[in-house]
Formats: C-alpha cells, structure tokens, sequence
C-alpha cells in the first residue's frame, strides 16, 4: 500500500514538472541587469490599451503597435541606465521627489495628448 502511494505521488510529480511552463523570459539586459517580460507588458499595457483606444483603427497596424512597444523598451532601458548611474554615483531621491516628477509628466499630457504623441512623425538625429 505504502508503495503504491509513493508510487502514485511520484507519478502525479513527474506529470506537474513536465506540465511545468517558463513564464517570464528576458527581453533586455542593461548591464548585466534584466528587464523581463513581464515587467515590459506591466509598462506597456496601459499606453497599448490608451492607443487602441484612441487611435482611428486604420492607425493600428502591427507596425505602429510595434514601435509603441520599442519606445516602451527603449524607455525602460534609458531609466535602467540612469538608475545604475544614479547608484554608481551615489544619488539619491526620496519618494516625494519621485511623485512629485511624476505630476509633472502627467500634466503635460491629457488623455487625448498621448495618442497624438504616440503617433508623431519620428525624428532622428544622428
């Protein structure tokens, strides 16, 4: 009896390992530090979501959905790079600084500034 127990709760473990799934994945390394998957879909839902909104359907397209997205990322890497800039050097910034910084973004956009933002023409400076 004790045998076929630990028989049947070896077996219910292998079938939960192979079932077993990777859930999140690395989609950028700034140095030697990962941004995951997870994190970007945290950051970039809600401006996804605002764009779909908002945007006229034929604005959707795969491409432009892609672009938001490496905007996202490429916003995500530049903070990366300035919070292990900040460390490296020492700085530090209270919460109430951070809130306060984060007022002021907000109030230079409403709801309906975010799409056309989003939709500017692109401009690279080389």
């Amino acid at each position: 009896m004790k045998r076929e127990l630990m028989l049947a709760a070896l077996l219910a473990a292998g079938v939960a390992t192979a079932e077993a799934k990777v859930l999140d994945r690395t989609v950028a390394t700034v140095n030697a530090e990962a941004i995951m998957l997870s994190e970007f879909e945290k950051n970039a839902s809600p401006i996804l979501d605002q764009f779909k909104k908002s945007a006229p359907p034929t604005e959707q397209t795969p491409e432009h959905i892609a672009d938001i997205k490496k905007r996202v990322l490429d916003q995500m890497v530049d903070d990366r790079l300035l919070i292990q800039e900040a460390k490296k050097k020492n700085i530090h910034i209270s919460q109430l600084e951070v809130d306060d910084g984060v007022k002021k973004v907000r109030s230079r956009f409403n709801s309906e500034d975010l799409p056309k933002w989003l939709r500017r023409p692109k401009v690279l400076i080389r």
